[in-house]
């Protein structure tokens, strides 16, 4: 067989042999690119989708640190009122909402995306609830200012109008019972500001009764 070959090729000129031969190398040549390429392309394949999980897995962590940041930043301004702490709450909800929409947009299964959509609906009733909380505190605030707080300064200064006045007329028993009277707002209002800090039924139920003990002192 190998002799019918070589007796075949031997009635073409060398020329013609040296062609076919170079066109069997460039045909092997292009075989091995063909597979080069596509065994590159299945690697640059691969490599993408190990950046896809990567990158959703690290989007994943990150909003669950961000869940619980955001949780005790709104408890921080919840007890305390801190500004600073509504102010890095307000951040990861901004920061959130977007890696939500993103792991939406990213997750291939439909089980998956699923569970980022019913996280975003629950993470924006949770939004909801503290700008709920953020105006009502808010309202407390105003409140306590405008009924509590300035309402009691001024009561204080007439007390103390009214000491003055009755120690310069030698009137000191008056001038003791609006003393007395002072002293029990002074604590009273000490116990509001507790109360506004720390909502105890126990500093409610002490608030209460220092001011029946200051309109008892009055009515001595």
């Amino acid at each position: 067989k190998a002799m019918n070959i070589g007796t075949a090729m031997s009635r073409y000129r060398i020329g013609t042999r040296i062609r076919a031969g170079f066109l069997v190398v460039l045909a092997l040549l292009a075989g091995v690119v063909g597979l080069g390429c596509a065994g590159l392309d299945g690697m640059r394949r691969n490599f993408l989708e190990y950046d896809r999980l990567s990158e959703s897995t690290i989007n994943v962590l990150t909003i669950d640190r961000n869940v619980a940041g955001l949780r005790r930043n709104v408890v921080l301004y919840g007890t305390s009122g801190s500004e600073q702490a509504l102010s890095r709450a307000r951040a990861l909800q901004l920061d959130l909402r977007s890696r939500l929409q993103t792991a939406i947009a990213g997750f291939r299964s439909d089980q998956r995306r699923q569970w980022a959509e019913e996280m975003l609906d629950a993470f924006e009733r949770y939004s909801a609830a503290l700008n709920l909380v953020v105006d009502l505190r808010r309202q407390r605030e105003d409140t306590f200012s405008s009924r509590v707080e300035q309402p009691g300064r001024e009561v204080r200064q007439r007390l103390t109008d009214v000491i003055e006045t009755a120690m310069a007329a030698e009137e000191f028993r008056i001038a003791a019972v609006a003393g007395r009277a002072q002293e029990r707002l002074s604590l009273a209002r000490l116990d509001a500001v507790r109360f506004r800090s720390d909502v105890n039924p126990a500093v409610a139920e002490r608030l209460l009764g220092r001011f029946d003990s200051y309109a008892e002192a009055l009515a001595d």
